[in-house]
């Protein structure tokens, strides 16, 4: 009663690669947002400038729990995101892992400090000297985080490393 099947199968012709799904990468070249970006409880287009191939945020808040968030979904429980940064006028930016305002980790800086998210409630402050721009970096490997910070995106320094991520999920929050 089982299946079975022949035992002459038709040879495959070329290997073909298949591209699935919608990709998180961005360069910004176009004049709108790609599908992939989505903000954090507020729909605020008008913040948002596309220009040089450069996404330029008006900023909002003081951290990334009242802050104005880009946001894409990652698909994956292992990968590598990295942004380049220009703050000016006060402005804080970076790189997070974002659930709500209660459930994130990451990297922000103002330009002479970074700030540390482990989660929402615990901070670090670094004193740095990369200045006003600044590379960030995230590598997600199966829910353990390394933070990183570049000031020409080659050279990296580790900011922290085995960040635990793996309760930033709607199970706890």
């Amino acid at each position: 009663g089982w299946y079975r099947t022949k035992s002459q199968a038709t040879p495959i012709l070329a290997k073909q690669s298949i591209i699935h799904g919608m990709g998180l990468s961005d360069d910004f070249e176009g004049s709108t947002l790609g599908l992939q970006w989505t903000f954090w409880k507020e729909y605020a287009p008008e913040a948002v400038t596309l220009k040089n191939n450069t996404l330029a945020l008006q900023a909002k808040g003081i951290t990334p729990a009242d802050g104005r968030l880009l946001l894409t979904t990652v698909t994956d429980k292992s990968y590598e995101t990295q942004v380049e940064v220009h703050t000016g006028n006060g402005n804080i930016a970076g790189l997070v892992l974002y659930y709500n305002e209660k459930a994130y980790a990451g990297i922000v800086s103002d330009g002479k400090h970074f700030i540390l998210y482990k989660n929402a409630e615990q901070q670090q402050e670094i004193p740095h000297k990369f200045g006003r721009q600044v590379y960030l970096k995230i590598r997600n490997q199966g829910n353990r985080c390394t933070f990183l910070a570049s000031k020409d995106g080659s050279n990296w320094q580790t900011l922290a490393e085995n960040v635990d991520v793996s309760e930033l999920h709607h199970n706890n929050y």
